[in-house]
């Protein structure tokens, strides 16, 4: 039989987790005695006990908060990262960091350590997909608070910072299908976070609906990767390999979409590799804005996220002195246009 989770306990009694959790440590002053009392009834009903780690977190405050990465190799995960510890400084507490190198089935695992070290908080950064995962329960019945990044796009979400890539792709579409675009290829990394998928949907969804009568051909490209970590994580690598692939087939497209700009970068270097000029020949766009889209030649269209901002945001979420779960931001990436796309060739489309 399964442990009763503090969530679990939550719902019966209709209040929020926070709140057994403020009973559970003796924090009653908030509390009316009448919910007390209910949280009580529910608690001995069920038969919840808290975990160790609970009990030995109660009402101890250690100053210390942990985040759960993909990755620490990405540039993107480390811009993160770097925001969540400027963050976490200014407030005074110290950040553990853990990457689970995309092997998801470590998100538990990692999360236990977390625990074992006593954080009072931890942050999912692209790691887990719903607010419920098993890994972000383990983390509240300790007595821990918890915070996400998600992409979801459009409203905000308790507990969570969200990326809407929905916007984010809207607004490439729209630019390489007013440059005369029709036939396009997404890139994507096989072991891309929830993000990186939900990017592959938004582009797909957004380019069909700039079609209405006239639909564009779009291909997703997904390279293969060996066993070796290192060479999964080497997304220049993949990108080149994408760009081959699509450059020798028939038909080829006139414009790429990356869901990264590392690998948008590769994709560039093919294009080099196999005398195809960017963007006269073919549009290339990148995602995340990184520095690297400004070292690759031409100078990478792409999309402006806030990374450091999302980690400064993360932090903000994971030291509420309530223990409430608020809603967190909503960030929407800007289109940055730079010398990588173009009209499509053949079209008397004039760059915007």
């Amino acid at each position: 039989m399964s442990r009763v989770t503090i969530r679990e306990v939550a719902h019966e009694a209709g209040v929020s987790v926070s709140t057994v959790s403020n009973w559970l440590n003796d924090r009653n002053d908030a509390l009316s005695e009448s919910t007390a009392d209910v949280i009580r009834e529910v608690v001995e009903r069920l038969g919840y006990r808290p975990s160790s780690f609970a009990r030995g977190m109660r009402g101890v405050s250690t100053k210390a908060l942990g985040l759960i990465v993909p990755s620490v190799a990405h540039p993107s995960f480390a811009a993160i990262i770097h925001g969540a510890e400027e963050r976490a400084q200014e407030s005074n507490y110290s950040l553990f960091i853990s990457s689970i190198d995309r092997r998801w089935d470590r998100i538990l695992e990692a999360t236990k350590v977390m625990l074992d070290h006593r954080v009072d908080g931890i942050g999912y950064v692209y790691t887990i997909e719903e607010a419920d995962h098993e890994a972000a329960q383990a983390a509240r019945d300790a007595g821990a608070q918890v915070a996400l990044v998600l992409p979801i796009g459009d409203r905000p979400f308790k507990g969570a910072v969200t990326l809407d890539n929905g916007a984010a792709m809207r607004q490439v579409a729209s630019h390489l299908w007013n440059l005369g675009h029709r036939d396009y290829a997404i890139v994507m990394n096989p072991l891309s976070t929830a993000n990186g998928r939900h990017r592959v949907e938004a582009i797909t969804a957004a380019l069909q609906d700039m079609g209405r009568g006239e639909q564009p051909n779009i291909r997703v490209v997904s390279p293969h990767v060996s066993s070796s970590m290192y060479e999964e994580l080497n997304e220049i690598g993949m990108g080149q390999r994408a760009g081959f692939e699509l450059w020798t087939a028939s038909p080829s497209p006139t414009a790429v979409v990356a869901v990264t700009d590392t690998l948008a970068v590769g994709v560039v270097q093919a294009a080099h590799d196999l005398g195809i000029e960017i963007p006269r020949d073919a549009s290339v766009v990148g995602f995340d804005d990184l520095p690297i889209s400004l070292v690759c030649s031409p100078h990478l269209t792409t999309v402006a996220v806030p990374m450091r901002e999302i980690g400064r945001s993360l932090v903000d979420l994971l030291i509420q002195e309530d223990g409430e779960e608020r809603e967190g931001p909503v960030v929407i990436p800007t289109l940055i246009v730079r010398d990588s796309t173009g009209p499509a060739p053949g079209s008397k489309v004039v760059k915007e």
